[in-house]
C-alpha cells in the first residue's frame, strides 16, 4: 500500500493545509513526512500544522466554555499560540503523516519509528520533528523517544476494539447495531465497486460530517484526494447504498498492529431512525471481526464507543525540538524538564475527561 505517493505538495488534496511531502525508510517501512510551512493561517488543519494540533485545536474546543476559567484558558492558549508561531514551531517535519486522521503506530513499529525520527532530525536540523498517534506501553514509547533523541508526552485518548478472537464485543449496543446492519435494506459496496459518483458522494458526506459538524480545523479534503486515495488503495473503501445511491461509507487502513478508521461519512439529512452512523460503524467492526484484528477508531465520541465495547488507551506523541538555534535548545531543555511531571499528570486528566 503505497500511500501517500511521493509528490511535491498537497495543495490539490487539502484546502487548509500547506506542506510538502517526503519519505523516510526505516525498519523496512516507508514513513511519510510532511514538511509544514511557517505561515499556516488561523484555521490550518491540525493534520499539517503543529501549532494548530497542539494549541489551536484545544483553544477552539475551549470556546464553548463561557466561565472565567474558560476565558482564562483561551487567553493563555492564544498567547502560547503566538509564541509557538514566533518560535517557528510550524516549521515542522511530521513523521508518519499519511494525511489521514487516524494513523496509529503500534508496539511492533516503534523501532522503525525511532529510526525514522532520528533520520528526520539529521536531515532537517532546523525543523521541529514530531510524530503522533503512538499507541503502546509508556515504557516502550519512552524508550523509542530516547533512542531517537526526543521527548515523549501523552497526547489524547483513542478507542480500540479488540476483534482478534473473531467475535463482536459482548455489548448490547454492538449487538443491536450488528442486527440493524444485517436486517437493513441497504446494499453493501466493496472497494473496487466504488464508481466516480460514489466517491463524489463519499467526499460530500465526509465534508458534511467532519467540517459541517466537527470544526474547521479538520482537513478540508478535496474530491481529488478521495479519487487518488481510492485509486492508490491507500485505504480500503466500504459503502452502503439505498436504491443504488451511496448513503454512508467508511475507509479502513491496515497499519499492522491496527486497522484504522481514517474516513467516515453518511447522509446527515437522512432520517435518524435509519441509523446510518450506527450501521456504517457496525460495518467497520464487521470487517475487523472478519480479519481478526484490532480496530482503532481514534479519539472522540467516547461514550458512544465505550457503550459498544471500546477500550480507552492513552495515545502518545514524540517531539524533537530543533537544536539549530538558541531558542530551540532552550525549548528542548524546558520540554525535557517537564516530561516526567506531565507524564504523571496528563494521563489521569485525559482519561478523566475523555476516557
Amino acid at each position: 500500500m503505497n500511500w501517500p505517493p511521493e509528490r511535491s505538495d498537497i495543495t490539490s488534496w487539502i484546502g487548509n493545509g500547506r506542506a510538502r511531502l517526503d519519505v523516510i525508510t526505516s525498519g523496512g517501512k516507508r514513513w511519510p513526512v510532511t514538511l509544514g510551512d511557517a505561515d499556516q493561517g488561523p484555521q490550518a488543519t491540525w493534520l499539517t500544522s503543529l501549532v494548530s494540533a497542539l494549541v489551536g485545536t484545544p483553544k477552539d474546543e475551549a470556546t464553548s466554555d463561557s466561565t472565567a476559567a474558560g476565558r482564562f484558558l483561551r487567553f493563555v492558549l492564544s498567547a502560547v499560540e503566538r509564541v509557538s508561531q514566533f518560535a517557528g514551531a510550524d516549521k515542522a517535519a511530521i513523521v508518519n503523516n499519511a494525511l489521514l486522521s487516524v494513523s496509529p503506530v503500534g508496539p511492533s513499529q516503534l523501532h522503525g519509528l525511532a529510526g525514522a525520527l532520528a533520520a528526520a532530525s539529521a536531515r532537517w536540523p532546523k525543523r521541529v520533528i514530531f510524530a503522533r498517534g503512538i499507541v503502546a506501553g509508556r515504557d516502550a514509547v519512552k524508550a523509542c523517544a530516547s533512542l531517537a533523541g526526543g521527548i515523549s508526552f501523552p497526547n489524547r485518548v483513542c478507542y480500540t476494539f479488540d476483534m482478534t478472537t473473531g467475535q463482536l464485543p459482548d455489548k448490547i449496543n454492538a449487538q443491536r447495531d450488528s442486527a440493524l446492519l444485517r436486517k437493513g435494506k441497504l446494499t453493501r459496496l466493496s472497494h473496487d465497486a466504488f464508481t466516480p459518483d460514489d466517491l463524489a458522494r463519499a467526499h460530500a458526506q465526509y465534508t458534511s460530517v467532519y467540517i459541517g459538524r466537527h470544526g474547521g480545523r479538520n482537513p478540508h479534503l478535496s474530491a481529488q484526494f478521495f479519487d487518488d486515495l481510492h485509486r492508490a488503495k491507500g485505504a480500503e473503501f466500504f459503502g452502503l447504498k439505498s436504491d443504488g445511491v451511496l448513503v454512508a461509507f467508511v475507509a479502513l487502513r491496515d497499519h499492522g498492529d491496527f486497522l484504522s478508521v481514517p474516513l467516515l461519512g453518511y447522509r446527515t439529512d437522512a432520517d435518524k431512525k435509519v441509523g446510518l452512523y450506527r450501521q456504517i460503524f457496525a460495518l467497520a467492526l464487521e470487517v475487523g471481526r472478519e480479519r481478526k484484528t484490532v480496530v482503532n477508531f481514534g479519539a472522540g465520541a467516547s461514550h458512544y464507543k465505550k457503550l459498544r465495547g471500546a477500550t480507552a488507551a492513552v495515545e502518545y506523541m514524540i517531539i524533537i525540538p530543533t537544536r539549530a538555534t538558541l531558542l530551540g535548545r532552550a525549548i528542548h531543555a524546558m520540554l525535557k524538564a517537564s516530561e516526567e511531571p506531565l507524564d504523571r499528570l496528563v494521563p489521569k486528566a485525559i482519561m478523566h475527561f475523555d476516557g
